[in-house]
């Protein structure tokens, strides 16, 4: 049997600072796509919302569950499934700007005016 060499550990290893703020990206913007595309109003309980995305995704319930594990990634090919399931562009869900840039209906129905764009008199 090999030796443990001195300060190595078993187990996966940590991910990076730059692989956690990915994965808190995309739980954000996959979360707020669930709460869109699969209202509560809908659906009973969340993991109702979440069953329905596997199907929609063609991947297990499980891994959709994984998603918001702090400790787990997604794989490329996960990834590609859902964007495909909330028809964006896999890109999408890793921008954290994602959120800002959809447009929300107002009250009476229209999409709300970018707030940085200036009107012109």
């Amino acid at each position: 049997m090999p030796e443990k060499k001195k300060g190595q550990s078993r187990g996966p290893r940590p991910p990076s600072a730059p692989a956690r703020r990915l994965r808190r990206i995309y739980r954000q913007n996959i979360a707020y796509l669930i709460d869109k595309q699969y209202p509560l109003k809908k659906f009973r309980i969340r993991s109702e919302q979440q069953i329905q995305l596997a199907k929609d995704a063609g991947t297990s319930f499980s891994t959709v569950q994984r998603i918001f594990e702090e400790a787990r990634g997604l794989s490329v090919d996960v990834l590609a499934d859902l964007a495909a399931a909330f028809e964006v562009k896999a890109a999408d869900l890793l921008n954290d700007r994602f959120m800002d840039t959809q447009q929300l209906p107002s009250p009476e129905g229209t999409a709300l005016e970018d707030p940085l764009r200036r009107k012109s008199s």
